[in-house]
C-alpha cells in the first residue's frame, strides 16, 4: 500500500471494519484508455468504449492505467481505494493532446447509458466554446438526474497565476487538485478559483505488470481517480443503509469535511480550495448520520 491508504483510515473502517470496498458500484474512467492485461485489473473492467473505434490498449506508463489502478487495483501486487469496484473504460483519445470536447461528450454520454455511478473524467481543457459548454452543460444535468457524480482535475501548471480548465471549473463537477504526503499543495497542480480539495497525488508507488513499482505520474488526473475510490465508498455506504446518493450533497459533504489550509480561506484557497480531503473527518460525520 502506498502512504495514502497506510495513513488512512479507509482500510481500518470501511474495508475492515464495514466491508465495504467498493462492491457493485461502476466507475467510469474518461481518457486515453487502460492496459486491460495489468494483472491488478484482471476482473475489474465491466465494460470498454473507444470514440475513435481503436483498441481500449495504452501503454501501461500512462495516466490511464495508473488512474484505473488508484481506483480499483485488485490486490494482485497493490490496492485501489476501492478494489471490488467495477470499472466502465472510456477511451476519448489516443492521449492528452488528441482528447477534444466531442470525444469527451461522447464519452460522458456512454457512460451514463451504461450506469456508471461516478464519473473521473481525466483531462482538462482551456477553453470550450459556447455550444460546447451549452453541451457539457446539458450533459451535467443529466448526470444530476442520475444521481451520477462527476469529477474533473484542476490541471496541471506551475505559475503563480489561477487557472480556469474544463471541465473542472463547471457547475456541478467536482474539482480535485493534488497534495503530497505532508499535506503541501504539489507544485504541479494548478491554482484555480474553482478548486474544491485537495487528494493524493504525489509520490505514490504504483505497479507494473511485471510486479516493479515506479511513482505515479506527475498529473492532477491521478488525484481525481483518488477521490473517484473514495466516491465508491461513499456510494456503497450509503446503499446499504438506503440513502440516496446525491452529487450536490456528496459534492458539499467532502468540501465541509476537507482540512482548511487556513480557516479564513476555506472555499477561496487558489491552492487548496476547501482544503485536503480527510477520510477521518468524512467517516466521523457519516458514523453520525
Amino acid at each position: 500500500m502506498n502512504w495514502a491508504l497506510r495513513s488512512s483510515p479507509i482500510v481500518s473502517e470501511w474495508w475492515e471494519k464495514q466491508d465495504i470496498r467498493g462492491q457493485g458500484i461502476s466507475i467510469a474512467l474518461l481518457g486515453t484508455g487502460v492496459l486491460p492485461t495489468h494483472p491488478d485489473l484482471q476482473g475489474a473492467i465491466k465494460g470498454a468504449f473507444s470514440f475513435d473505434g481503436s483498441d481500449i490498449t495504452e501503454n501501461p506508463t500512462n495516466i490511464g492505467t495508473q488512474a484505473a489502478l488508484m481506483v480499483a487495483a485488485r490486490g494482485y501486487y497493490s490496492y485501489g481505494i476501492a478494489p471490488e469496484a467495477n470499472l466502465l473504460i472510456g477511451k476519448i483519445g489516443r492521449n492528452e493532446r488528441e482528447i477534444r470536447a466531442a470525444g469527451l461528450l461522447a464519452g460522458l454520454s456512454w457512460a451514463l447509458d451504461n450506469g456508471a455511478d461516478i464519473v473521473a473524467m481525466l483531462l482538462d481543457f482551456r477553453e470550450l466554446s459556447s455550444s460546447e459548454s451549452a453541451a457539457m452543460e446539458d450533459m451535467i444535468q443529466t448526470a444530476r438526474s442520475r444521481k451520477v457524480l462527476l469529477m474533473a482535475p484542476v490541471g496541471n501548471a506551475t505559475g503563480p497565476k489561477p487557472e480556469t480548465r474544463f471541465p473542472a471549473a463547471l457547475n456541478g463537477v467536482l474539482c480535485v487538485g493534488v497534495h503530497d504526503s505532508n499535506s503541501q499543495h504539489s507544485t504541479f497542480s494548478a491554482r484555480s478559483y474553482h478548486l474544491d480539495v485537495l487528494a493524493p497525488g504525489e509520490d505514490l508507488t504504483l505497479p507494473e505488470p511485471n510486479g516493479d513499482y515506479r511513482l505515479n505520474l506527475r498529473d492532477t488526473a491521478l488525484a481525481t481517480a483518488f477521490m473517484a475510490g473514495v466516491a465508491a465508498l461513499i456510494k456503497a455506504d450509503f446503499s446499504r443503509r438506503g440513502k440516496i446518493f446525491d452529487p450536490a450533497e456528496i459534492v458539499g459533504l467532502l468540501r465541509d469535511t476537507a482540512i482548511p489550509h487556513k480557516n479564513i480561506t476555506k472555499g477561496s484557497d487558489v491552492e487548496y480550495g476547501h482544503g485536503i480531503f480527510s477520510a477521518d473527518n468524512l467517516l466521523q460525520v457519516l458514523r453520525h448520520e
